[in-house]
């Protein structure tokens, strides 16, 4: 998975995407794999930037102003609020 949208396979084999969102600019980000990793593409396809964070877990996303934010909901993490920058990807915060 080194370009396109990140995803997983469940037990029988089917893919999915853990999140998903749409910006006011049009902009798609996809967050999903078996540790997180964000992509973000324009809505015209290009791709913007694509992160990978190897100690969360990935969960729905939704975007506030310029911040993204998910729920890491795992067995080694309950309910985690994980704050990223959406204009480059950073983390800006776990709580």
């Amino acid at each position: 998975m080194q370009k396109g949208v990140p995803f997983s396979k469940d037990h029988r084999g089917e893919y999915y995407i853990e999140g998903f969102d749409v910006d006011s600019n049009e902009n798609l980000y996809f967050l999903g794999g078996e540790k997180a990793t964000l992509a973000s593409f324009s809505k015209y396809g290009k791709n913007i930037y694509r992160k990978s964070y190897l100690n969360l877990i990935p969960g729905q996303i939704h975007i506030v102003g310029k911040k993204l934010y998910f729920f890491e909901m795992g067995d080694r993490s309950l309910n985690t609020l994980v704050e990223i920058d959406k204009t480059n990807g950073c983390l800006s915060g776990i709580s």
